[in-house]
């Protein structure tokens, strides 16, 4: 072996070391905080809007990118990739999740039932499966509420969906 063989051979050995010493970076860490309604949306396609509150924390001291993880969030059978960077620290955000009857209508009933259903936010490394956090999340709908006031009927809805109601007022009894 030549000289230069052997020089090449000490700076492999050498950069080989660096690269098992280089830090590898931390999996962030992940604590659901809760989820609302943002609405119905009716155009293009009917579709029930949520946002799903995630608080991250972040221990390495550079800018993470979630989808280096392959993170993602599961409400039911729906699954949301997330495209974002956590900076270092701690960093609160809301996820928007949009089910529409084609794709989640199953998730939706389950959402409305007092059953609910699984909200996830998973992801996975060389190694290893990540779950960050499992939670339960229901919105269950409650019948509208019939108030008489002198000869008013004032009717309520305790629900946090809009409901429309139309046609003619029969009292019975």
């Amino acid at each position: 072996m030549g000289p230069l063989a052997r020089g090449l051979g000490l700076l492999l050995l050498g950069l080989l070391a660096l690269a098992a010493c280089a830090p590898r970076p931390l999996p962030p860490e992940a604590r659901y905080l809760g989820a609302e309604i943002r609405g119905l949306e009716l155009s293009p396609e009917p579709a029930l809007l949520l946002a799903v509150r995630v608080a991250f924390k972040n221990p390495n001291p550079f800018p993470l990118p979630l989808a280096s993880f392959g993170a993602r969030l599961r409400v039911g059978e729906v699954r949301v990739p997330l495209d974002l960077t956590l900076p270092p620290g701690e960093k609160e955000a809301s996820l928007p999740v949009r089910l529409t009857p084609k794709e989640a209508l199953a998730t939706a009933l389950a959402l409305l039932s007092r059953e609910g259903a699984e909200v996830a936010l998973e992801g996975r490394t060389l190694s290893q499966d990540l779950t960050f956090f499992k939670a339960r999340l229901a919105f269950p709908l409650e019948p509208v509420r019939v108030r008489r006031a002198g000869v008013n009927l004032f009717l309520e809805n305790p629900n946090p969906i809009p409901f429309r109601a139309e046609g003619t007022l029969v009292l019975l009894g």
